[in-house]
C-alpha cells in the first residue's frame, strides 16, 4: 500500500502541468482502494484572485455526477412505495404528459435513468448565460411534454423534495456535511467558477445556479467535495458487494438498496469493440482495458482516445463525468477490488482535464504496465478545444450566402414562443437600430444580431466573448443562428437548432397562444 499512496503522490506535478495546459483554476483528488482512503490532495485554487488552494473540501458543482445520487434515492424508494424499476412514470406521476401516446403510457423509471426514451436534449432551452437557469422548478413536466422524439423509444407520491430526500437518507447518514442542495452564498469551501480563455488562463465567471430549488436538479444539482464523495462512493461499494454476494435488494445499515440493478447494464452503447460498453442507472459501464470516451468532453478533441489501463487484468469499471459552464467532474468505480477515484475541478476548461487526470490516476492505481502520456493528452486536447471556436467561425463563414438582405428589420421584433409557453425569444431593436435579443426577455444578458443571409441572423461569439459570457461552449453551428420564417413580407416565428436537432426547434412570433400547430 506504501508504494500505491507514494505512487498517486507522484502525480502531482503531471497534474499540476494538465491544470496549466488546459486553462484550469483548480482540482481536488481523492482515491478509495479496499473500501479505505488512500489519497486525496488539491491542486491549483478554488480562488485565484485571493490565492486560496483547493483541497478535498472545496465545494463544486457536481453536475451529471448528480445522476446516480438519483438512481439511488428511487432505489431506496422503490420498496417503500411498492413501486418497481419498470413502473410507469404516468402511474407514479399522473400529471405526466407528451405528445407521443408511448412515450406517455409506457415510459418507466428504468428507461429515465438509462437515457433510453429517445427525448431531445434540450438543456440550452433553459440555461444561458452565466449558467442562469431561466425555467422554474415546476415547469419541468411542461417541459418535458414539448421535448421531440430523435430517436427510437427504448434505442408525487411523496411530498419531500428530491433533494430533502437525498440529505435526510444519504448524505447526513453519511456524514456528508459539505454537501448541500441548494446554491448557497461564496466563501468558505466554496470554490469559484471559471472558464479557459483561449490563451489557456481561466477567467473568473459565475458559479452554477443549481440546486433543488431548480429545474432539473435530479440531473446535475448537487454540490460536493471530493471527501464527501468518497464516503459516498464508499458505501455504494460496500452495499453493492455484499448485495451480489447474497442475492439481495438491500443492506443492513446502508441507505443503498438495488445497487446490482443501479449497476447493471441497460443500454448497449455503439462502439468497434468487443469488449462491454453500456449504460447502466447514472453510470456508464466500461471493460478495462479500452477508451474511456462516453461522458467526457474530450471525445470530439482526441482523434485518438488513449486506451486506458493497456497491460492491467481486465475487470469492470463504472463511471461518468459532469460539466458546467464552470467545473469539469469525474468519478469511476471499481467494484471488485472497492475502489474509487474522483477528480473535482472548478473550470470549464479548454479539454476535459478531469477525464484525463482520472485516467492517469487510475492507471496508477492499477500500476498498469502502459500509461498514456496525459500531460501530451492535455496539450493535444486544449489545442484542439481552442481550434473548434476558429473551425466554427471559417464554416459559419463559408457557407454564408454573399449579396442578401433582410427584410426592414422592425418587422423581426417581437416575442417568439416555444410550443408550451414557458419559454421565448424578445427579438428588439437596440440603442444603435441594430437587431438583439434576450432570452427570457432579460436585456440585461441580450445579445446582438448579425445578417447571415436572407431571414437568418448570426449572434456568433469568438471563445473570449463566450467565456465573457459565461455561456457553455457550443461550438456547432446551429445554437448561433436564428432562422427567421416569413410568410410573404410576414414574419411568423424562427427556428432554432439549439442543440444540433434536425431543423431545429420553432418559436411562435406574437403573444402566447397555444393554438399553432405541434408538427412545427
Amino acid at each position: 500500500m506504501k508504494g500505491l499512496v507514494e505512487g498517486l503522490r507522484a502525480t502531482g506535478p503531471a497534474i499540476s502541468n494538465i491544470l496549466a495546459s488546459s486553462g484550469t483554476a483548480g482540482a481536488a483528488v481523492g482515491v478509495l482502494h479496499h473500501g479505505e482512503v488512500v489519497h486525496m490532495a488539491g491542486y491549483g485554487f478554488k480562488d485565484v484572485g485571493h490565492q486560496l488552494p483547493m483541497d478535498q473540501n472545496s465545494i463544486d458543482s457536481l453536475f451529471s455526477l448528480t445522476k446516480f445520487m438519483t438512481a439511488a434515492a428511487l432505489g431506496f424508494l422503490l420498496d417503500a412505495n411498492g413501486a418497481s424499476w419498470d413502473s410507469t412514470l404516468v402511474s407514479l406521476v399522473p400529471s405526466f404528459r407528451h405528445h407521443n401516446a408511448t412515450v406517455q403510457q409506457e415510459t418507466t423509471l428504468r428507461d429515465l435513468l438509462s437515457h433510453r426514451v429517445g427525448l431531445a436534449q434540450y438543456s440550452a432551452l433553459f440555461m444561458q448565460d452565466f449558467g442562469r437557469l431561466y425555467l422554474d422548478k415546476s415547469e419541468i413536466l411542461t417541459t418535458a411534454s414539448a421535448l421531440p422524439l430523435t430517436a427510437g423509444f427504448r434505442e408525487n407520491r411523496s411530498p419531500t423534495s428530491l433533494g430533502e430526500y437525498l440529505m435526510k437518507h444519504f448524505f447526513e447518514p453519511l456524514g456528508m456535511t459539505r454537501t448541500s442542495v441548494i446554491r448557497g452564498p461564496g466563501g468558505g469551501d466554496a470554490s469559484e467558477g471559471y472558464m479557459a480563455l483561449a490563451d489557456s488562463t481561466p477567467a473568473r465567471t459565475e458559479r452554477p445556479f443549481v440546486g433543488d430549488d431548480q429545474i432539473m436538479f435530479g440531473a446535475m444539482g448537487v454540490n460536493s467535495c471530493v471527501k464527501d464523495l468518497l464516503a459516498f462512493y464508499s458505501e455504494a461499494l460496500r452495499a453493492g458487494a455484499d448485495q451480489l454476494a447474497r442475492g439481495a435488494t438491500s443492506t443492513e445499515g446502508s441507505p443503498f438498496r438495488h445497487v446490482p440493478t443501479l449497476w447493471s447494464s441497460q443500454v448497449p452503447l455503439p462502439e468497434s469493440s468487443l469488449l462491454e460498453r453500456s449504460y447502466a442507472l447514472g453510470l456508464f459501464r466500461l471493460q478495462l482495458p479500452q477508451p474511456m470516451t462516453s461522458s467526457t468532453m474530450n471525445s470530439g478533441r482526441l482523434p485518438n482516445p488513449p486506451v486506458v489501463a493497456r497491460g492491467s487484468p481486465p475487470q469492470l469499471a463504472l463511471y461518468h463525468g459532469g460539466n458546467s459552464a464552470a467545473s469539469q467532474n469525474w468519478a469511476i468505480l471499481l467494484p471488485e477490488t472497492q475502489s474509487a477515484i474522483v477528480v473535482l475541478t472548478n473550470t470549464m476548461a479548454n479539454c476535459d482535464a478531469a477525464n484525463l487526470i482520472g485516467s492517469m490516476l487510475l492507471e496508477t492505481l492499477l500500476d498498469s504496465p502502459q500509461k498514456n502520456d496525459y500531460e501530451e493528452l492535455s496539450r493535444i486536447a486544449s489545442n484542439a478545444g481552442i481550434e473548434q471556436w476558429r473551425t466554427l467561425h471559417a464554416s459559419l463563414e463559408k457557407k454564408r450566402i454573399i449579396g442578401t438582405h433582410p427584410k426592414p428589420l422592425a418587422s423581426y421584433t417581437g416575442k417568439y414562443w416555444n410550443h408550451v409557453g414557458n419559454f421565448y425569444f424578445e427579438v428588439f431593436l437596440d440603442e444603435c437600430g441594430s437587431v438583439a435579443f434576450a432570452f427570457q426577455g432579460d436585456r440585461t444578458t441580450s445579445h446582438s444580431l448579425r445578417h447571415y443571409n436572407n431571414d437568418v441572423f448570426a449572434w456568433t461569439l469568438t471563445q473570449d466573448e463566450n467565456v465573457a459570457t459565461g455561456r457553455f461552449p457550443y461550438t456547432s453551428e446551429g445554437p448561433w443562428l436564428l432562422k427567421f420564417e416569413a410568410k410573404g413580407e410576414t414574419i411568423e416565428g424562427l427556428r432554432w437548432n439549439q442543440n444540433g436537432i434536425r431543423d431545429g426547434e420553432y418559436f411562435h412570433k406574437g403573444e402566447y397562444c397555444n393554438s399553432f400547430s405541434t408538427a412545427n
